[in-house]
């Protein structure tokens, strides 16, 4: 090694001796050990949370956390569903964020894609859920319950209609449920069924669709099978008692073409 010689009362012998010092070894400078190596141990992030649906929504309704959760807490809170429903074991729930009750289209318009601009009041997009009174109110209840199913419908055990790691897709049904909101209360869904499929679009991973069957206005087909329409935002969220979240940015229901 190559040291510069100064011209400060310090000679190079001095210089070489504290680079030697400082070289060999490492393991302390000024009297204080130095960092180890330490092993890591890289994995997906843990979706597991000891919370039931309640305390999950709460946890992330107004002013707690992102807020993301604040209208949907709302809206069970206004059309009064029984909270002990959200601490059922062995249930899947389907949760509505924020952009799924109000979200707003390029032209500033509330979307039909979200709750308040799909199910209107008087024929134009609703501003707040006291708007919804009489049967428009019976009406978000039983929406708000058909977004449960008993059972978990998760990652594990719904069927897979797509995958790039298939020579031919799997055009399979999707798996059909009955939800909560009571029966022939809606017209175009008088058994109150849901359904739940797996779509792959890169090979790498699945993404749980909601109501995108074959016949579905949200296109699962024969053509359409690697992107179906209602896409879930974040699935698989377990819970307590063996139950699942699955989180939606876009309002659900059930409609055929």
């Amino acid at each position: 090694m190559k040291f510069t010689h100064f011209k400060l009362g310090i000679t190079t012998l001095t210089i070489a001796i504290l680079f030697s010092s400082i070289l060999s070894g490492c393991n302390k400078i000024a009297g204080l050990p130095l960092q180890t190596d330490a092993s890591y141990n890289g994995g997906i992030i843990n979706n597991n949370s000891n919370m039931t649906a309640w305390d999950f929504i709460k946890s992330r309704s107004k002013g707690k956390g992102d807020s993301l959760f604040t209208l949907m807490y709302d809206a069970i809170i206004y059309s009064g569903v029984d909270t002990n429903l959200y601490k059922k074991p062995n249930t899947t729930y389907i949760l509505y964020t924020d952009s799924a009750i109000i979200f707003h289209s390029s032209s500033g318009a509330v979307s039909s894609s979200s709750y308040w601009g799909f199910y209107k009041v008087n024929k134009k997009a609703a501003t707040s859920w006291s708007q919804y009174k009489g049967a428009d109110s019976i009406a978000l209840q039983n929406n708000l319950l058909y977004l449960f199913t008993n059972g978990k419908h998760s990652f594990e055990n719904i069927p897979i209609t797509y995958s790039q790691f298939n020579t031919v897709p799997n055009i399979g049904n999707p798996e059909f449920d009955t939800t909560f909101m009571p029966k022939g209360v809606n017209s175009l869904n008088l058994n109150s069924l849901i359904s739940f499929n797996q779509s792959d679009s890169s090979g790498s991973f699945q993404s749980i669709y909601i109501n995108a069957f074959p016949g579905s206005k949200f296109g699962l087909s024969t053509t359409n099978t690697q992107y179906p329409g209602l896409k879930v935002r974040t699935a698989g969220i377990n819970i307590k008692d063996n139950s699942v979240i699955h989180v939606m940015d876009r309002v659900i229901y059930y409609q055929l073409k």
